[in-house]
């Protein structure tokens, strides 16, 4: 019945063109036909015999029923390839006949090998797919001739597609969790190079759905924490994973949206390639730490790092859309900004803090947690500030960058003065000698006459401004905490130093900030 419903449908379709329609739905119940078939014999257990795991290929016969869905897959793939090829010449919408002719046997394929494999990998099943893919360039080539017109042109290019796709489901057939989605993307940057060689701008909307299949399979994939380590380089295979989608999804750019209009498609391109950037460094920097990607704990050290790749990207969009502009740039720089700061936030300054929770930073100065943590975010938010101190649409972003710069690079001075007199894993200890309180007084100090200096120099005002915001918190540490524990003439010495420090700060504003002018002679 399923047969003559799909005789009957191209026949009507070829006497009437308002009946093309008979031929997709016809189609459809063909794929949806033996997907049932196939999903009734897997839940049955006929499972067994020739193509079927744990058998090689001079095992026993199969079973009646496999042998007879393996006949009729064959058959129905084969007559749609044929009428496919055979129908398009007579058609005044040849790609129809190509679109049936490519997806039955590809899908009636893919059902077959999900049912008698159990998606299980077989090096039959991948050089059957290669075969098939022959015959669509053999067909393509055919077809070559007479390209010059739209319809077959576009004809052609659902062939080479289709010829892609096959390739494609051969890697899928062998390869396994990462490498099928690198072969997805391979697919799309096939797709490109097709539309771009056959002027075929209709593969745009195939390119999209292709692109989005990928991101949405490392991105929003929760099985990717459970691939195994056995796969090629290990653990580390995060490397093609994530590595060859992206190599992919820059030449698929490079074929559609260079030239092009700035359409949808080069957004989820441009975007994807941003996305993948952000995805492949997190993923890399999570097997390096933390050993793989379902590791259950999140330390200090890959915290920070995690927040100092996603501002470093963000910052360069930032700079391209402060020069160049485009939705896709600010975007991206806004939810890699702010999901950069939520996780400061909620991890280095308070659930990760060392301080609060016991953390190992090292042993080093400097090369340690608390860099990437601390001071690298606040430099990279304070080349951000610098790059959009011009761009009076974002004035929130005006007033919140500077302070949270300065709040940064200030914990992280008092972070390594703790680190100096406390073990690397000992930083949330309760007490605090009369040292280490005198040198936080000592270098916040410094920091603010370091930031007077360069302020002065650059002549750049908000300097200025951290510093004295630096200098009042030192007096206010040193009146209220400091000089409490001091009597008789070490408060006055105190006192003392305290007020030259102010005075000469004084006199350096007023010798180079706020010069006098000179008065005119009368």
């Amino acid at each position: 019945v399923l047969g003559l419903f799909a005789i009957t449908a191209c026949v009507a379709a070829m006497r009437a063109q308002r009946f093309d329609f008979l031929v997709l739905i016809a189609g459809l119940g063909i794929l949806l036909g033996f997907a049932e078939w196939g999903g009734r014999l897997h839940v049955e257990g006929w499972i067994d015999g020739w193509l079927v795991p744990g058998q090689n290929a001079w095992g026993p016969e199969p079973s009646a029923e496999t042998s007879a869905y393996l006949k009729y897959s064959a058959m129905f793939g084969a007559a749609a390839l044929a009428a496919g090829y055979v129908l398009l010449w007579r058609s005044v919408r040849p790609w129809l006949w190509a679109t049936l002719g490519s997806v039955v046997p590809i899908g009636l394929m893919v059902a077959a090998y999900a049912t008698l494999r159990s998606l299980e990998p077989s090096q039959k099943w991948a050089f059957a797919a290669l075969g098939l893919a022959a015959v669509f360039v053999f067909l393509g080539s055919r077809l070559r001739s007479v390209a010059a017109d739209e319809p077959p042109r576009l004809a052609l290019g659902i062939y080479a597609m289709a010829a892609c796709a096959s390739i494609a489901m051969a890697l899928s057939f062998v390869l396994r969790d990462a490498w099928l989605s690198a072969s997805l993307a391979a697919l799309l940057a096939a797709t490109g190079y097709i539309s771009r060689s056959l002027d075929l701008p209709q593969l745009r909307w195939p390119a999209m759905l292709i692109a989005l299949a990928v991101l949405v399979r490392l991105g929003l994939n929760l099985h990717v924490l459970d691939y195994a380590d056995s796969h090629w380089l290990g653990r580390y295979w995060v490397v093609y994973g994530y590595g060859l989608p992206l190599v992919m999804f820059h030449l698929a750019w490079l074929q559609f949206g260079r030239d092009e209009t700035r359409d949808l498609l080069s957004k989820v391109l441009e975007g994807g390639r941003i996305a993948l950037v952000a995805m492949f460094v997190s993923a890399l920097i999570r097997v390096v730490v933390a050993g793989s990607l379902g590791a259950e704990r999140l330390g200090l050290l890959e915290a920070g790092l995690h927040i100092t790749s996603w501002l470093v990207s963000a910052a360069a969009c930032w700079r391209r859309w402060a020069v160049h502009g485009g939705f896709i740039d600010l975007w991206a720089g806004r939810i890699l900004t702010a999901l950069a700061c939520g996780v400061l936030v909620a991890g280095p300054l308070l659930g990760l803090n060392p301080v609060f929770d016991r953390q190992m930073v090292g042993n080093w100065p400097l090369v340690n947690a608390l860099t990437p943590a601390y001071l690298l975010p606040g430099v990279l938010l304070a080349f951000i500030g610098y790059v959009l101190r011009n761009h009076s649409t974002l004035p929130l972003w005006r007033t919140v960058w500077p302070p949270a710069c300065l709040g940064l690079v200030l914990v992280w001075l008092s972070m390594e003065i703790r680190r100096i007199f406390h073990a690397p894993d000992d930083l949330d200890a309760t007490f605090m000698s009369t040292p280490e309180n005198y040198t936080y007084s000592a270098v916040w100090l410094l920091f603010a006459l370091a930031l007077l200096a360069a302020g002065i120099t650059a002549r750049v005002a908000q300097l200025r401004y951290a510093s004295l915001a630096v200098l009042v918190l030192v007096v206010l540490k040193v009146f209220l905490v400091d000089l409490s524990d001091l009597e008789g003439l070490l408060r006055v010495a105190s006192f003392l130093g305290l007020g030259l420090c102010l005075v000469g700060i004084g006199f350096i504003y007023q010798r180079f900030v706020h010069q006098p002018q000179d008065q005119p002679v009368t």
